[in-house]
C-alpha cells in the first residue's frame, strides 16, 4: 500500500528565514545557467557591451572542465572588480526608466555572481587608464572574492573551471564533452552572425574549430557560418515600416534546407527564439516549400527599445511586443515582398493567437449574406428589447402581411424609444437656421435619432406629432451598398493590405470570372494554387475586417456573378455586415458618411404610426 505523502507547511517547527547570499545566487544560477553554453553566452554578452572587437574563446572538455573567454574592451578598474562579482550589480541601467529603454545585451548584474556560486571564477581585468591589472577570484563554497595583481593585456578575461562542482544534481544532467561543445559553437555562431564587426576565435582541448574575421559583409559571415547554398538559394530582405526595420536574407520559395539548423531571427542585435516571429515566418514558407524543406533565414529587427519589453526571460531568450499586430504584419509583408511571390496557404487573421479581429456575431437567419443566397421567401424580424438587443423570429412574406406584425413591432419600438412630438433640438435647430437650410439641417437632427432595428433603419420624419410619428424604414444592406458604392467611387488608388488575405476555392468556380469582377471594381486579387488571396483593396475600403469580409464575399459572388455592378457591391455590404456587429454607434457614423442628400435617395418605406397609450 502506498505511504500517504505529507507537505509540511510553515509552522513553528519550519520558520521562515533569509537565504544566504551562496544559496540565492545558486538559484539564480538554475535560471541562468543551464549548461555550459549558458556560460558562454552570458560572458560573450558582457565582453560586447564593453566594446570588444576580438573575443576569444578556450573550451575544455565542452566547458565542464574549463570555459575561458578573453576580450579585449574597455575593462573593469581594480575598485570595481570586487563588485562585479556582487549579484544585482551593473553598469548598464540606473532607474526603472532605463528598463524601458536597453539597448545592451545585459544589464541584470546576475551572470558573474550566478555563474561565481556553481563554479571556481577568475575575473582580471585591465582597462588601458590603468597601470596594471588585477584578479579576482571567487569559488562557490563561500563567495569571498580575493584581490591580487597580475599580468594582463588591455580587456578582460574570465575563467570558469569545473562548473557545477558544488551542485551534482545539475552536473549529472549534462552530456558528453562533444555534445557540450555542439551548443557552445551553436551559441558563437548566433551571435557572430549578429556582430560582423568583432572577430571570434575558439578553440575546444586547445584545438582551434572557428574563427570568424571582423568588418565582413553580412552575407560573408552567412556563408561561413550557414554554408554557400543558403546564399545561392537566398534573397535579402530591407523592409521598413513606421520606424521598424527588417533585413537580411532569407530563401527563396521551392529551395529551404533539410534542417532547421538555419533559422536565425534577432530583435535589435539580440538573438531570439520568438513564437511570433516564427509564426509570421511558417505563414509565408507554409506548403510554399518541397516536402521535407525547411525555410531557411537571417533576420533582423530593428524597433526601438520603448517598443519591447525584453525582460521576460531568464536567459533573454524571449521579448514580448508592445504592438505584436504590426511586428506580425510587417515581417510577413516583408518577406511576401523578398521572395516575390505569395504562399499557397496565407490564412485569415483569425486563425492564429496574435491578432483578433472583429467578433462575428451575425444574427441568426437575418444575415445580409442569406438575404442574397437565399430566395428571401422568408425575412427575419427581430423582436426589439430597446436599443441594447434583439433577438431573431422568421416571418414568411405572406405572415408578414396578412398579420402586420412587422408594423407592430415598429410601433412598440418607436413607443419605446421616440417622443410623441418632435424633440426640442429639431425644433432649435429649424428655428436657427434660414429658410433655404431648414429642411436638409432638420434632417441632419432627425437622422441622428435614427434607430437600429436589425436589418432595418427607422429614421423619423418632420410630421411627427403628439399622438402619432411618420419612420422612414430603410433596410440596412441598401444603406450599407450605397455606403460601399460612394466610396469605391472615390476610391483613385488601390491600397495594398499590410498582410494578404487568402481562402480556399470550392469546386466548379469559374475563377477567371470572379478575378475579372474583383478587377473590375478595383481590387487585386491573386490565384495561387487553389487559393485566391487578395493583395489590394479601393484605398477608401482599407479599413474593413477583410480577414473576415474576403471568405463570405468569394461565398457570395458565384450566385451574383452575372449580374450586375450593384450585385456586386451589395454582395460585399452583406459579408461585411454578416463579419462586424452593428450598434447604434456605427450606425451613426455611416448615416454621417452617407450624407442626407444620398440618404432620401435610398429605396425606403413611410410608417405612419399611431401611439396607443397602452404602449
Amino acid at each position: 500500500m502506498a505511504k500517504d505523502i505529507h507537505i509540511q507547511g510553515n509552522d513553528e517547527d519550519t520558520p521562515i528565514v533569509v537565504l544566504s547570499p551562496q544559496l540565492a545566487n545558486q538559484i539564480a544560477a538554475g535560471e541562468v545557467v543551464e549548461r555550459p553554453a549558458s556560460v558562454v553566452k552570458e560572458l560573450m554578452e558582457n565582453s560586447l557591451d564593453a566594446g570588444a572587437t576580438k573575443i576569444t574563446i578556450n573550451i575544455e572538455q565542452g566547458g565542464q572542465k574549463r570555459i575561458a573567454i578573453q576580450d579585449n574592451g574597455k575593462g573593469i578598474s581594480k575598485q570595481q572588480l570586487g563588485l562585479a562579482l556582487s549579484r544585482h550589480a551593473t553598469s548598464k541601467i540606473r532607474d526603472i526608466d532605463d528598463l524601458e529603454r536597453i539597448t545592451s545585451m545585459g544589464f541584470r548584474g546576475e551572470a558573474l555572481a550566478s555563474i561565481s556560486s556553481v563554479s571556481r571564477l577568475t575575473l582580471i581585468s585591465k582597462p588601458v587608464n590603468q597601470s596594471a591589472a588585477w584578479q579576482a577570484f571567487a569559488e562557490g563554497t563561500d563567495m569571498a572574492v580575493e584581490l591580487k595583481p597580475t599580468a594582463h593585456p588591455d580587456g578582460t578575461s574570465v575563467e570558469v573551471l569545473d562548473l557545477f562542482f558544488n551542485t551534482p544534481a545539475r552536473r549529472k544532467f549534462m552530456r558528453t564533452s562533444k555534445t557540450e561543445f555542439q551548443h557552445v559553437e551553436q551559441v558563437v555562431k548566433r551571435i557572430a552572425l549578429a556582430r560582423t564587426d568583432v572577430e571570434f576565435v575558439v578553440s575546444h582541448n586547445q584545438k582551434k574549430m572557428l574563427r570568424f574575421a571582423n568588418n565582413v559583409t553580412l552575407d560573408k559571415r552567412i556563408a561561413q557560418i550557414c554554408s554557400n547554398q543558403f546564399i545561392e538559394n537566398a534573397v535579402r530582405v530591407d523592409y521598413q515600416f513606421e520606424g521598424i526595420r527588417l533585413h537580411g536574407y532569407c530563401c527563396k520559395i521551392g529551395t529551404g534546407m533539410p534542417t532547421r539548423d538555419y533559422q536565425y531571427t534577432y530583435v535589435n542585435g539580440r538573438m531570439m527564439k520568438d513564437r511570433l516571429l516564427a509564426h509570421a515566418i511558417r505563414q509565408v514558407y507554409e506548403e510554399a516549400l518541397a516536402p521535407q524543406k525547411f525555410p531557411a533565414y537571417v533576420l533582423f529587427l530593428d524597433i526601438a527599445p520603448e517598443q519591447i519589453d525584453v525582460n521576460v526571460h531568464p536567459a533573454k531568450h524571449e521579448v514580448r511586443f508592445h504592438e505584436s499586430r504590426k511586428i506580425h504584419d510587417v515581417v510577413f509583408k516583408a518577406l511576401t515582398e523578398a521572395i516575390g511571390g505569395y504562399s499557397a496557404n496565407i490564412e485569415a487573421a483569425q486563425n492564429h493567437d496574435y491578432i483578433k479581429p472583429l467578433q462575428v456575431n451575425p444574427v441568426q437567419d437575418s444575415s445580409p449574406i442569406s438575404l442574397i443566397k437565399n430566395d428571401q421567401s422568408t425575412l427575419a424580424i427581430p423582436k426589439s428589447k430597446g436599443s441594447a438587443g434583439y433577438r431573431g423570429e422568421t416571418v414568411s412574406k405572406t405572415e408578414l402581411k396578412a398579420n402586420n406584425d412587422f408594423y407592430q413591432n415598429i410601433a412598440e419600438t418607436a413607443a419605446s424609444v421616440y417622443p410623441k412630438e418632435p424633440a426640442a433640438g429639431a425644433r432649435e435647430v429649424s428655428e436657427l437656421t434660414t429658410q433655404g437650410t431648414k429642411e436638409s439641417n432638420t434632417n441632419v437632427c432627425l437622422a441622428g435619432n435614427a434607430l437600429l432595428m436589425h436589418p432595418y433603419v427607422l429614421i423619423p420624419s418632420q410630421q411627427s406629432k403628439q399622438s402619432s410619428s411618420v419612420l422612414k424604414c430603410i433596410a440596412l444592406l441598401d444603406l450599407v451598398t450605397h455606403l460601399l458604392a460612394s466610396k469605391i467611387a472615390f476610391s483613385t488608388l488601390p491600397q495594398p493590405l499590410l498582410m494578404p488575405v487568402s481562402v480556399t476555392l470550392e469546386k466548379n468556380i469559374q475563377t477567371n470570372i470572379l478575378l475579372d469582377v474583383f478587377e473590375r471594381h478595383h481590387f487585386e486579387v491573386l490565384q495561387i494554387n487553389k487559393k485566391l488571396v487578395l493583395k489590394q483593396v479601393p484605398s477608401n475600403l482599407r479599413h474593413l475586417p477583410w480577414a473576415a469580409v474576403f471568405a463570405d464575399l468569394v461565398a457570395a459572388l458565384p450566385v451574383v456573378i452575372e449580374d450586375t455592378n450593384e450585385m456586386f457591391i451589395q454582395a460585399l455590404g452583406a459579408a461585411w455586415l454578416s463579419s462586424s456587429v452593428v450598434d447604434n454607434s456605427k450606425l451613426q457614423i455611416w448615416l454621417n458618411e452617407l450624407g442626407v442628400e444620398q440618404l432620401n435617395r435610398l429605396p425606403y418605406k413611410i410608417v405612419n404610426i399611431h401611439f396607443d397609450e397602452s404602449l
